[in-house]
């Protein structure tokens, strides 16, 4: 490089280090507040110096990141339906004008502050002044100094209202100014501005809620002062001050809610005071005053703190009032004080028969009971002992009976009456006194025992006394445990008492108000026992009162809460008492049996008058409807009808309506539905008592704004509608529950490309997917959404068209091409130019319609007329029907059927494809021939000990036998004895013959679906169906297809794969197999013949083979595919079955291949041929049951398979067929190797002694061994035998590899390599010769 060179590459090398230099440097942008936060701003909106007061009022503003004042006021006035007009002008964003914000509504009143500016300036400004862009008002408005400006925390910035960036409690102003460009608004040099942000502040938080806060008239005329001086242009600070000062500084919190703390007392007549508590709910409520009275001052009197005090029985309602009106009652009941207890003077009592016991009251609990003492007495048994209303008991025959007083609120106290002789009397006295306990032993518990045994010792007579025996010693026992006994009452007695008293309280599941007392008797108790006794009390007893106590507070509470409702309703009702009165109903429903029954029945009373006079309003309201007139929800019927369904509704069967009357109701209803679901062009569906309100809406620019942004091919919708809804029973509104169809009438939607219909919900616009009917004029939509609704037309463009990418046409039918517009709802109509690439193949009209000519392609071309960007192509394959078969195939089935059975009489090992094809032909089961082969199978199999491979790796040989047995009706797990699938566990044994193995093993496992693979011991590598599926999967060639060897797809090979494959084919879970397989199809059908056979590999060609075709048919009816309407497999008329039965000899079997062909090593050309006959036999067969629409050959799910029993013992057949080989009969070849595996090598190696001719599915790799079969042929084949390929032919085992290494050389003659190898070596070569002309260029150079 010269020097000059390297100059410039150095200043380059600079100035691209000083533009990277530059970029570095970081871009400082100077706004006006750099420090941008959310939060809240107040805005004042005015127009105050033309004395219009505000177009909005103070206001606080929610902040978004990055507000300005330009984004806020665009933001904030257009929500409000003002438009702000703007432009960018050199110094940014300059506020021309806003919409809709002057009205001549308010006249022109230019405050005096303006016209003495103006004046002074000797200018004359008046009131007659005209906006001449009303209703907008902008600049030059009234007068040519007029415009708009903005203060922030009342300073005027100097630059543009858009670069000013907001920030948390600023105050902003967007004024009009009329005089002086701004001056009378800043003041200036005339007059000095007062700080208006504390006010403006304080006058936006009230604006929230005016009501809150302006609660006294003081401070609504507070207010007004405030309004007043902000719109003074000139008010002074002080002013302003002071205005802010008389305001409130916190809104007013008015009481909603009094809450007593109890709406139900029982109070005795003699108790002291009680507190009630209230409460004024919110808790900060401004008002905390509260108002007491009584409304019966002689039964319970309250003080103004709530204190109150029983005066007398009976009941009366405590009243708590609050500001407003708010008020809650206690309802009070005051009763006698009744006893807890009462005592008897006696608490057991011996007599004789006929004598008297005065029982008397000696003792009533509490003291300061108020209850009268009226005692009722009663006996337990009257023939025992009396007693009378006065309590004197006189004893009647021997025995026991209790004597119980009870007083009228139910507390009791009995005595145990003994009646009897002296001698006995003194007996039970002895007893008594010596079950005594010791006194030093006596608890708590012995102390009533010791008492009744004291009083009935004391009521014995001296007589009696003196026939006790140790009369002395018994007496002072019991004079020590009745000193006892008075210790320990005296000690428990209040316990005791408490215990006796929670006793009586029934369970909780039975209580009831009717065992309040019970419960506040025991309440009480408790309360006043000491912590000492209360320790004394049972656990279980406490909690037992805690949970009474507890319920009884919630009945009661209920009871109180009806009572209140029901005694709140009037005498007289009338519509609007109706929802008061369906209230207290509910409620009145929800109380239980005995809660209703301690309801006031005066006060229910109101309740049942009260349904009865709404009853007569419903009955005559639905009677005074009349259907026959329009719809008008102001008539008076319809209003009265309204409430009446209301009434329905809420008091449910209460009401008592006629079958008539329900009737008229639903007709009313279907009426009133019909009216009120439509609103002009819109209707609606939905319950009766929903009213559709369609208002046409003028102003959709908002909405219009979003249409155009989301979707710019819209046009502007001309038909728009507001729809909300209304529930006419209360006029409250209403938002649908469930969608319902919602239809809009427009006149001229059939004019329309693509009727769309928009939603448009005041923020965001939707995009719907209506039920158009052009027709009709109708667009519906099922929806539930309130909001605007508008029709737009929206062509929607073109962008592009498809066609099938590829169709096959019969020659002489047609196929109508249709372009599938891209998007598929491109509106319009659109013409297309058609063109064919081969017309002298397919034709084509003007119309898109295809004609067949002749059997070939052409590609069809469709063009969008005057745009030839948008087009599309679809190829086109004209195909011919299938050829009429000259022979039918049942015909050829039966010729060959015939034709083999006369050769095998005698069926044995060997006959295994000969048996498979007449059971898979419908040939009866039960047949001699089957029966015969069994036996010998069964006896070779035992006498083989289940080993019946013909050679140590053929596995395929049980693969075989497996199916055969099966096709028989035999259960391949049980054939005498032996399991024949336990022998294919071991997965490397079933390998040994390459892809043979595992696709026999795959067949022979997939015929019957109650097979499985056993697993067995010492097996190293577990067969498995999926391990099956996978390796064949595996060796799939690319391109599709298999081979035993080489790249080149076999069409046998493949052909059995897919056999084996084929119960998966479009299974889920099997999709690779299902890919693999549409492959293979394709594979086969690009190297099907024109005379629609197949062939097989031989050398670098393929030879049309029987065999070959055979095992193709065999796999695609596997796969339920006829190839007689199969196109893929139609060659110019010629198909796969009809090339069968052209190899097919009349009255015989099969030929390998036809006279003249080419040898392959198998049969003699245009000679039956064994091992084609048993394929073409069963390839026939496997046709036939697609036809007949039965299982393919290997799926014998349709048999039922029994085990096989133990053969004869005569002989395996074996014998027999080979002497009569010798002789001149149809003999055998052992060992023959013969397949159903076609002519590549698929076999399933077993000897067959039907031939020993080398067909494809033979390929014996012994030459000498096949000379000597063909020798010992009967069919006297004359065909050379070819050398196989490879049997077994599987990567991944060096033994593998080398086989098919020797078959390569025995195929090129004993060639170091073979022809496919030439590519990979010219590779190399050219390699090569590239490295050295490079070495040699730069030795040179």
């Amino acid at each position: 490089m010269s020097r000059n060179g390297k100059k410039v590459k150095r200043i380059i090398i600079f100035l691209l280090i000083c533009l990277l230099c530059l970029g570095g440097i970081p871009n400082f942008s100077v706004s006006a507040r750099a420090d941008t936060s959310s939060g809240e701003v107040i805005l004042s909106v005015e127009r105050f110096t033309i004395g219009k007061g505000w177009i909005t009022e103070p206001d606080i503003v929610a902040l978004q990141p990055g507000d300005t004042v330009a984004t806020l006021i665009e933001r904030y006035l257009g929500e409000r339906g003002y438009t702000c007009v703007h432009k960018d002008s050199d110094m940014g964003y300059y506020l021309q004008g806003i919409e809709n914000a002057d009205t001549d509504q308010m006249p022109l009143n230019i405050p005096n502050a303006v016209l003495e500016m103006a004046k002074a300036d000797k200018v004359t400004l008046t009131n007659e002044l005209v906006n001449n862009r009303m209703p907008g008002l902008y600049e030059f408005s009234y007068y040519n100094t007029s415009g708009w400006m903005y203060a922030v925390n009342d300073k005027y910035p100097n630059y543009t209202m858009g670069l000013y960036e907001l920030q948390d409690g600023d105050v902003v102003q967007l004024q009009f100014t009329l005089y002086g460009t701004g001056a009378d608004v800043e003041g200036g040099n005339y007059y000095a501005r007062a700080d208006q942000r504390k006010l403006l502040t304080r006058l936006a938080q009230i604006n929230q809620d005016k009501d809150a806060w302006l609660y006294t008239e003081e401070y609504q005329q507070a207010y007004d002062n405030a309004v007043t001086q902000l719109q003074k242009l000139k008010a002074s600070q002080a002013q302003i001050n002071n205005a802010l000062t008389a305001l409130p500084k916190r809104p007013a919190v008015l009481p909603e809610q009094v809450v007593l703390s109890s709406n139900s007392l029982t109070m005795y007549e003699n108790d002291g005071t009680q507190t009630l508590k209230a409460q004024i709910l919110p808790q900060n409520a401004t008002y905390t005053g509260i108002t007491w009275s009584s409304s019966d001052e002689a039964v319970v009197t309250v003080e103004q703190n709530g204190t109150i005090k029983p005066a007398g029985v009976g009941e009366a309602d405590i009243i708590a009032e609050a500001f407003g009106g708010v008020k809650d009652v206690c309802h009070v009941t005051v009763i006698e004080k009744p006893f807890t207890s009462i005592t008897l003077n006696a608490a057991s009592v011996s007599l004789a028969a006929g004598g008297t016991y005065q029982l008397e009251v000696t003792g009533t609990e509490p003291e300061d009971a108020t209850e009268s003492l009226e005692i009722t007495w009663e006996s337990s048994a009257p023939k025992v002992a009396f007693v009378d209303e006065n309590g004197l008991v006189t004893g009647g025959s021997n025995g026991t009976a209790v004597i119980t007083a009870r007083t009228k609120s139910g507390v009791s106290a009995s005595c145990r009456i003994t009646v009897d002789s002296d001698e006995q009397l003194a007996v039970q006295a002895e007893e008594m006194l010596l079950a005594l306990s010791n006194a030093g032993d006596m608890d708590r518990a012995d102390i009533e025992e010791v008492y009744q045994v004291r009083d009935f010792y004391q009521s014995l007579s001296e007589s009696v006394k003196e026939k006790i025996s140790d009369r002395d010693t018994l007496e002072k026992k019991l004079n020590a445990c009745i000193k006892m006994a008075d210790a320990l009452y005296t000690q428990y007695k209040r316990v005791q008492n408490t215990e006796s008293l929670i006793k009586k309280i029934p369970s909780l599941s039975g209580l009831s108000l009717k065992d309040q007392v019970t419960v506040a008797e025991a309440e009480a108790a408790f309360n006043d026992l000491t912590q000492a006794e209360k320790a004394q009390l049972d656990t279980a007893l406490q909690s037992r009162l805690k949970s009474a106590v507890k319920r009884i507070e919630e009945l009661q509470q209920s009871v109180d809460e009806v009572n209140t409702m029901l005694r709140s309703i009037p005498g007289t009702v009338g519509w609007e008492e109706l929802e008061h009165v369906a209230k207290t109903y509910t409620a009145y429903r929800e109380l239980n049996g005995e809660q209703k029954e301690a309801v006031s029945t005066e006060a229910y009373q109101n309740l049942l008058n009260a349904v009865s006079q709404l009853n007569e309003l419903v009955v005559q309201a639905i009677e005074n409807v009349s259907t026959g007139q329009s719809v008008n929800l102001e008539y008076q019927e319809v209003q009265e009808f309204i409430k009446a369904e209301c009434a329905v509704q809420a008091l449910q069967e209460a009401l008592e309506l006629s079958a008539e009357t329900v009737k008229k109701q639903a007709e009313a209803q279907e009426w009133l539905s019909g009216g009120i679901h439509k609103d002009g062009t819109v209707e609606s569906d939905g319950y009766w008592y929903v009213k559709l309100n369609a208002v046409v809406e003028k102003d959709i620019s908002e909405a219009w704004k979003l249409i155009r942004e989301k979707y710019s091919t819209a046009e502007k919708p001309d038909k728009a509608w507001n729809i909300s809804y209304t529930d006419i029973r209360d006029g409250s509104a209403y938002q649908q529950e469930k969608s319902v169809n919602l239809t809009f009438g427009v006149s001229d939607l059939s004019s329309m490309e693509n009727p769309v219909l928009f939603l448009y919900d005041g923020t965001q616009v939707r995009k719907l997917n209506p039920a158009v009917d052009k027709k009709a004029g109708t667009i519906t939509v099922k929806t539930r959404t309130d909001g605007m609704y508008l029709v737009a037309d929206m062509p929607i463009a073109l962008k592009s068209i498809a066609l099938p990418e590829s169709a096959n046409l019969q020659a002489g039918n047609t196929l109508n091409l249709k372009p599938e517009k891209i998007p598929e709802s491109a509106s319009g109509k659109y013409e297309y130019v058609w063109k064919s690439s081969d017309s002298s193949k397919v034709k084509i009209s003007k119309d898109g319609v295809a004609t067949g000519i002749k059997e070939g392609s052409a590609t069809i071309t469709c063009t969008l007329k005057g745009n030839s960007k948008i087009k599309a192509a679809c190829k086109i394959t004209v195909v011919t029907k299938a050829n009429a078969l000259s022979k039918s195939t049942a015909d050829v089935i039966s010729e060959t059927k015939a034709y083999m059975l006369s050769l095998d009489k005698n069926p044995a090992k060997g006959s295994e494809w000969f048996v498979l094809g007449f059971a898979r032909s419908g040939m009866n089961l039960n047949d001699a021939y089957f029966q015969t082969y069994y036996n010998h199978m069964a006896n070779y199999i035992k006498e083989k000990d289940g080993k019946i491979a013909s050679n140590e790796n053929y596995y395929t040989d049980y693969s075989k036998l497996i199916l055969v047995m099966t096709a028989i009706g035999k259960d391949a797990r049980d054939i005498a004895g032996y399991n024949l699938l336990s022998y294919l566990a071991d997965f490397n044994n079933v390998k040994k013959q390459g892809l043979n193995g595992p696709v026999w093993a795959l067949i022979a496992l997939k015929c019957s679906p109650e097979y499985k693979i056993p697993e067995v011991s010492g097996v190293s590598d577990q067969t498995t169906e999926q391990k099956l599926i996978d390796y064949l999967v595996d060796r799939e060639l690319e391109g599709g297809g298999w081979a035993l060897s080489g790249q080149k797809a076999d069409s046998d090979i493949t052909a059995m794969t897919m056999q084996a494959l084929a119960p998966y084919y479009k299974k889920s879970g099997y999709e690779k197999v299902t890919a693999a397989l549409d492959r293979a199809l394709d594979k086969l059908s690009s190297i099907q013949f024109d005379t629609g056979g197949f062939g097989t590999i031989n050398g670098n060609d393929f030879l049309e083979t029987l065999e070959s075709a055979s095992q193709v048919l065999t796999a695609i009816t596997a796969l339920g595919i006829d190839p007689q309407t199969d196109y893929r497999f139609i060659k110019n008329g010629k198909w796969i079955v009809e090339n069968l039965v052209s190899y097919h000899i009349d009255g015989s079997g099969f030929m390998h291949v036809k006279a003249g062909a080419a040898n392959n090593g198998g049969g003699e050309a245009g000679k039956v041929n064994g091992v084609a006959t048993e394929q073409g036999f069963y390839a026939m067969v496997a046709y036939q049951r697609l036809l007949d629409g039965k299982t393919s050959l290997y799926d014998m799910s349709d048999l039922t398979v029994k085990p096989g029993e133990e053969g004869d013992g005569s002989g395996t057949g074996i014998e027999e067929t080979e002497k009569a080989g010798t002789d001149g009969s149809s003999g055998t070849s052992s060992n023959n190797n013969s397949s159903g595996g076609g002519s590549s090598g698929t076999t399933a190696n077993t000897s067959s002694k039907k031939t020993t001719g080398k067909t494809a599915a033979s390929k014996s790799a012994d030459k000498k061994t096949a000379e000597k079969e063909k020798k010992e042929d009967t069919w006297s084949f004359d065909g050379d035998t070819y050398t196989a390929k490879a049997e077994d032919t599987d990567t991944g085992t060096a033994e593998e590899v080398s086989s098919a290494a020797e078959q390569n050389e025995e195929i090129n003659g004993g060639s170091g390599f073979g022809k496919e190898v030439v590519p990979y070596v010219l590779c190399v070569l050219c390699g090569v010769a590239v490295v050295g002309v490079c070495v040699y260029f730069k030795k040179k150079g």
